[in-house]
């Protein structure tokens, strides 16, 4: 039986970097939804307990559904990386872009801010939409 008054030991540090990354990534989201003229809706963007990320699903051109979010890293790829995944197999265009088997990943050490994350994340919902 499990102590209802028992802490979880947390790491401040490990905490407040998963924080910012989920923070930065959520900012992205937002600016993605609001300013990419593809995207006609959206899901709200919510922290899934089975990954751990924090994500969306954006609609493109009213039928092209795509999962955009940020991991704190997994079995794929342990460190931290913002993912775009189209629902369908096609991976339109530029076939370097989508370097992931489920679509495409930009580690955190190649995010400087909201705006490299912005721009990867459009670039894979414009890529979507193309197809």
């Amino acid at each position: 039986m499990v102590d209802p008054g028992a802490r979880l030991p947390v790491d401040a540090v490990a905490v407040r970097a998963l924080g910012d990354w989920w923070g930065l990534a959520a900012t992205a989201m937002d600016e993605l939804v609001a300013s990419t003229p593809a995207v006609s809706g959206a899901t709200g963007a919510q922290l899934w307990p089975e990954h751990f990320d924090h994500a969306c699903t954006v609609v493109v051109n009213g039928e092209v559904r795509v999962n955009v979010g940020a991991s704190p890293g997994d079995s794929f790829q342990p460190a931290p990386y913002l993912y775009v995944g189209p629902w369908g197999p096609d991976r339109p265009g530029d076939p370097g872009y989508w370097n992931a088997p489920f679509g495409a990943v930009l580690r955190r050490g190649d995010v400087a801010g909201v705006p490299d994350a912005l721009a990867f994340l459009r670039r894979g919902v414009e890529l979507a939409a193309a197809g």
